[in-house]
């Protein structure tokens, strides 16, 4: 929600703004059209139905979710990987749009993909006549039981496999540490050459500062020397 409400408080993002209203527009049209689907003889869109297509939704709304943080998660670290090399990136508000909009649209689609299924499904021929009172208790008890799985274990493990292959079998979190190293290293190289050249042709001296010598400069130029050529 903090979301969302930062994309429309940003007023220089209007192609945000119409990103974000295009995919609500979608998820919305996705969904409509799949309640509409005419249903394969013998199955009635009753009671039974309208439960299941709640339970579609909810199921939806989950895989929305975890697709839209999986995406988040990746353009952020592509996005800081760059960072680490001076590219510029994108803002926060931008990524957080596109896997909001992810989110959307996959979250309708798993629930067209969900009742397409059911609709179409020769196990539901008749199924709305013959559940009994009890039957649909049991129904609706059972997918409760479901919902709560789906709301937090589900997902939990989601992510969990997800940063396992994102962070170690494709060696980015090895990657981060490594770049942010050599970006700290870079940063301390330019501040010891202009300390070098500051104490070698002005004289000038910081109390307790410590003395850059002749042999370390001309390693630290040679480090600088590689590094530019390889930006070239």
């Amino acid at each position: 929600m903090s979301q969302i409400i930062q994309i429309f408080n940003d007023s220089s993002s209007l192609t945000l703004k119409l990103i974000f209203l295009a995919s609500i527009i979608l998820h919305i049209l996705i969904i409509v059209l799949s309640i509409r689907r005419k249903p394969l003889e013998g199955v009635t869109k009753g009671k039974v139905w309208i439960t299941y297509l709640l339970s579609y939704w909810l199921l939806g709304f989950v895989a929305g979710t975890i697709a839209g943080a999986v995406l988040f998660l990746i353009l952020k670290g592509i996005f800081y990987i760059l960072s680490l090399f001076n590219y510029s990136h994108p803002t926060e508000t931008t990524i957080s749009t596109i896997a909001t909009a992810i989110q959307f649209i996959t979250g309708a689609i798993t629930f067209a993909v969900l009742n397409k299924k059911y609709l179409t499904s020769k196990d539901n021929i008749a199924r709305e006549e013959n559940t009994t009172t009890k039957q649909y208790i049991l129904l609706i008890l059972k997918l409760i039981g479901i919902g709560i799985l789906v709301l937090f274990a589900i997902p939990l493990i989601a992510l969990f496999i997800a940063g396992y292959l994102v962070f170690k079998v494709l060696g980015i979190g090895n990657f981060i540490g490594n770049a942010a190293v050599n970006r700290v290293r870079e940063v301390h190289d330019d501040i010891d050459i202009h300390t070098y050249e500051r104490q070698r042709y002005s004289g000038n001296v910081q109390p307790h500062e410590r003395i850059i010598s002749d042999s370390e400069a001309e390693e630290i130029k040679e480090r600088i020397k590689k590094r530019n050529q390889i930006f070239k």
